[in-house]
C-alpha cells in the first residue's frame, strides 16, 4: 500500500487494492494523462521483471483512487460508504417513491428530454413507438436509476437508446429484448451463466456475478447482447430499480479466471453497464492473483469518483473471498460456487430454474407484442377502407348502453376485420366456454369465410364474446354499442366483471392462472400467497396489460389499483382452486405419496 497516501483514504481491503468489473465505465479504452504508453504496457515489455511490473500497476492504481477519493467531499464519502455497506435510508425511499413526488419528477423528466431530444437517436425511437418511450414504468426505471434526478434520468435515457442502437440497431429500438432477439451463441451465454442474480444483500440490493472465464466466447459483441439481456431482466424487478445492483466479478481459479483479455473486448463491454437503468450500489471484485489487475486497468483507471469510492477487492482464495465479502453483507449465495474450492464447475440450479422462467416470460412478450402489431395493421387498413373512419377498433361495449358509436362500419369481405372487433378463436381446452354462448349456425352477414356466430365450422370458428352487442344492418355492414368512455379499453386488458368474463385479456388471465396454480397452491404462507399474486399482477402490467373495471358512478372504465388488482386475481385463484379440485389437500396428498 502506498505508504505516503494518509490511511483516512484508502477504504480497500488490505490485501490488495484495486480493481474494477468490466462493466463500471464507457470510458474504458481511455487512460488518463500521466500513464504512458511504455506503461501501459509494462507488463509484455518487461518480461523479465513481472513482479515489478504488476508493482507498478498497483501504485498506479492505488495513486488513482487515493486521488479520486480527496477530491470527494466528506458528505460523499460518508454516502458511498453506507451504500456499499449496505446502509438504506428507508424513510428517504418512502419519501421518493411517494405518487405525488414521482408524478412531479416525471413531469420534470419529460420538461428536461423535450429540451435535449433534438436530432437525438431518443426522438427517432419516439417517433417509431411513443407509448413505448413515454410509458411511465420505462421512465420511472431511470428516474429511480439516478436516484431520482430528473435532469440525470433524461440524459441517462438518451445514452440507453444509443447503446441499444449499437448492440441491436434501429428496428429493434422500441422493442423489449427477448431470448428470440439474441443469436444462438448468445444465448448459450445467458444460458451458461456468463452474468446471473441469484441473491441480495443484507440491504435487499441484487448481487450480479459475472463470471468471464467460465465461458468460451471470442466475439465481444456477443457477450456485450447476452449481458444487455441479463442485466434488463434483472432490472424488471420494482425492488432492484429502487435499491440498487451490486456487481461482481469473479476471477479465482483456473476455472474462471479470465483468459481473453484484450482491451477492446473490454472497453466494449464496458460501454454497456453504464447506459442501462440500474443503480449500481457497489463492485466487488474477487481474485488471486495480483496479475489480473492488468486485465482491468484502463477500467480502473477511468472509473468516475462516484464509482470509485465503492469499489472493493478481495484477494485470496474463495473461502477468503467469500468471508471478507461477507462483511459487507454480501452472502456466500451470491456466487453459484461449491465450498470445496473455486476450481469446481458452478451450481447451476437457481439459474436455470430462472432462465426456464425467462423463456416463458419472453414466450408471453413476444406474443403480446404480436398481438399489438397485428392491432396496428388492422387498423391502418381500417382507416383506409373508411371513408370518414372512426377508430373503435379497441372499444369493449357496456351491455347496458344501448346507443351505438358513430355510423354502421361497412365489413370488406378481403378484411377479417370482425377479429378486431371483439371476437377471438376458439383454443384447445376452452371448449366448456361453449356452453355459455349462443348455439347458432349463422354465418355474420359480410363476415369472412369460417366466422360464425356458433356452431362449427372447417376452419377455426370466431365466436362473439358475451357483452358485446354487435347488430347487422341491412346492407352486411355492423356496429357496436359502446359507452362513451374516457379510457378505451384494449384486447389485453383484464376486464372485471361476468359481463367480460370472455374478453380476450382477461381469457388470458385465466389461462396463465390456471398454469401457476400448483405454484399457487405449494405455497405454505399466506404472506408468500399474496406476494406470489402481487408479482404475477406486476408482470402483467409491464407486459402492457391493464386491470380495468366500469365505474358505476360515471359509467366509464377505470383502472384499478395494484391492491384491488391483486384481491380480484387473488379470488380467481380460489374460485379455480374450487372448480378444478386442486385445492391444499390435493397437493399435500401428492408430496406425501413421493415420500
Amino acid at each position: 500500500m502506498n505508504r505516503n497516501v494518509p490511511e483516512a483514504i484508502f477504504i480497500f481491503e488490505e490485501q490488495s487494492t484495486s480493481a474494477i468489473c468490466a462493466t463500471t465505465t464507457a470510458q474504458c479504452a481511455k487512460i488518463p494523462l500521466g500513464f504512458s504508453k511504455a506503461r501501459r504496457h509494462v507488463s509484455l515489455q518487461q518480461p523479465g521483471s513481472p513482479n515489478d511490473a504488476v508493482d507498478q500497476e498497483k501504485k498506479d492504481i492505488d495513486e488513482h483512487l487515493a486521488s479520486t477519493m480527496k477530491n470527494m467531499s466528506v458528505r460523499e464519502r460518508e454516502a458511498a460508504l453506507e451504500e456499499v455497506n449496505g446502509i438504506v435510508d428507508k424513510d428517504q425511499e418512502t419519501a421518493m417513491e411517494d405518487p405525488a413526488v414521482l408524478d412531479r419528477n416525471l413531469i420534470e423528466l419529460n420538461e428536461h428530454l423535450q429540451k435535449i431530444k433534438s436530432n437525438s437517436i431518443y426522438e427517432t425511437a419516439e417517433s417509431m413507438d411513443p407509448d413505448h418511450v413515454q410509458n411511465r414504468k420505462f421512465r420511472l426505471m431511470f428516474l429511480r436509476c439516478k436516484r431520482y434526478d430528473p435532469k440525470g434520468a433524461a440524459e441517462h435515457i438518451i445514452g440507453f437508446f444509443e447503446t441499444k442502437e449499437w448492440l441491436f440497431g434501429k428496428e429493434k429500438l422500441c422493442k423489449d429484448i427477448t431470448l428470440d432477439d439474441l443469436s444462438e451463441e448468445e444465448r448459450v451465454l445467458v444460458q451458461k451463466g456468463l452474468s446471473q442474480g441469484i441473491s441480495r444483500d443484507v440491504g435487499g440490493r441484487m448481487v450480479c456475478a459475472y463470471m468471464r472465464g467460465m465461458v468460451k466466447n471470442k466475439d465481444a459483441m456477443n457477450e456485450c447482447r447476452a449481458k444487455y439481456y441479463t442485466l434488463m431482466a434483472l432490472a424488471e424487478s420494482e425492488e432492484t430499480q429502487i435499491k440498487g445492483m451490486i456487481a461482481l466479478l469473479y476471477v479465482v481459479g483456473d476455472y474462471y479466471k479470465d483468459h481473453t483479455g484484450g482491451s477492446d473486448g473490454m472497453a466494449k463491454l464496458g460501454r454497456v453497464a453504464p447506459t442501462l437503468p440500474i443503480h449500481w450500489a457497489g463492485f466487488h471484485f474477487c481474485c488471486d492473483n495480483t496479475v489480473q489487475y492488468v486485465l482491468i486497468r484502463a477500467l480502473v483507471l477511468t472509473m468516475p469518483k462516484h464509482l470509485a469510492a465503492k469499489f472493493r477487492c478481495h484477494k485470496g482464495t474463495h473461502i477468503e473471498c467469500v468471508y471478507s465479502m461477507r462483511t459487507y453483507g454480501i452472502p456466500p449465495s451470491a456466487l453459484p460456487i461449491p465450498d470445496t474450492g473455486a476450481n469446481k464447475p458452478p451450481l447451476m440450479y437457481h439459474h436455470t430454474i430462472w432462465y426456464q422462467n425467462r423463456e416463458e416470460i419472453d414466450r408471453e412478450k413476444d406474443r403480446m407484442l404480436g398481438m399489438k402489431q397485428h392491432h396496428r395493421i388492422r387498423s391502418r387498413e381500417n382507416e383506409q377502407l373508411q371513408e370518414a373512419p372512426t377508430n373503435t377498433a379497441n372499444i369493449i361495449p357496456d351491455d347496458d348502453d344501448e346507443e351505438s358509436f358513430g355510423e354502421p362500419l361497412a365489413v370488406d369481405s378481403r378484411v377479417p376485420l370482425i377479429n378486431d372487433f371483439g371476437f377471438f378463436f376458439m383454443e384447445e381446452g376452452n371448449a366448456e366456454q361453449l356452453q355459455q354462448l349462443p348455439q347458432t349456425q349463422t354465418r355474420m352477414q359480410g363476415a369472412p369465410k369460417g366466422v360464425f356466430l356458433g356452431g362449427q365450422s372447417e376452419e377455426p370458428p370466431l365466436f362473439v364474446a358475451p357483452g358485446w352487442q354487435s347488430q347487422i344492418d341491412a346492407t352486411g355492414g355492423f356496429f357496436l354499442n359502446v359507452n362513451n368512455t374516457s379510457i378505451t379499453p384494449r384486447r389485453t386488458d383484464v376486464l372485471f366483471g361476468p359481463k367480460h368474463m370472455y374478453h380476450p385479456g382477461t381469457l388470458h388471465l385465466q389461462q396463465m392462472i390456471s398454469q401457476q396454480l400448483p405454484v399457487f397452491e405449494s405455497i405454505a404462507h399466506r404472506t408468500d400467497k399474496t406476494k406470489f399474486v402481487g408479482t404475477l399482477v406486476q408482470y402483467m402490467k409491464a407486459s402492457g396489460n391493464r386491470f380495468l373495471t366500469v365505474d358505476k358512478g360515471s359509467n366509464r372504465w377505470v383502472e384499478v389499483d395494484d391492491k384491488v388488482a391483486r384481491n380480484k386475481v387473488a379470488k380467481i385463484f380460489r374460485n379455480k382452486r374450487r372448480t378444478t379440485g386442486l385445492g391444499p389437500s390435493f397437493y399435500e396428498n401428492q408430496r406425501a405419496a413421493a415420500k
